[in-house]
């Protein structure tokens, strides 16, 4: 019986293990991704856009590197790329700014979706206002 047991837990830290690093290397993937496209031409883009932001609410398809965001986006609203570099924190910055500023309605639906209780809004701001204007 204590095999069997010691056998599960074994099984299950392994998995839970393999997941976690799935997740980070998802992460760094992505902001790799982040940072090494213009995320103006995506922002401004209103077609590709409605589709991205219909994935992030869950009423749409998802290309490979929106489901990733959408995956994500929940550790960036409670950590804030606190562990990211200064250019992958400035893409966070920028995707932030634009849909909150230029989207507003969407902004708040992705604030029901992913932070309801709004715990992350007042570090949300002060992550967003650390930018300068250029939006």
């Amino acid at each position: 019986m204590r095999v069997v047991l010691l056998c599960a837990i074994f099984v299950f830290f392994c998995i839970t293990s393999r997941q976690a690093v799935t997740i980070v290397q998802v992460e760094k993937n992505l902001l790799k991704y982040l940072t090494s496209v213009n995320l103006m031409n995506i922002l401004t883009n209103k077609r590709i856009m409605a589709m991205y932001m219909k994935c992030l609410l869950r009423r749409g398809p998802c290309s490979p590197e929106i489901r990733d965001f959408r995956r994500l986006l929940p550790r960036f609203l409670k950590h804030l790329c606190s562990y990211c570099n200064e250019q992958e924190s400035e893409s966070l910055r920028i995707i932030f700014q634009f849909v909150k500023s230029r989207r507003p309605e969407e902004w708040k639906q992705l604030e029901d979706v992913y932070d309801p209780k709004r715990i992350n809004t007042d570090r949300i701001e002060k992550f967003i206002g650390k930018r300068s204007n250029n939006i």
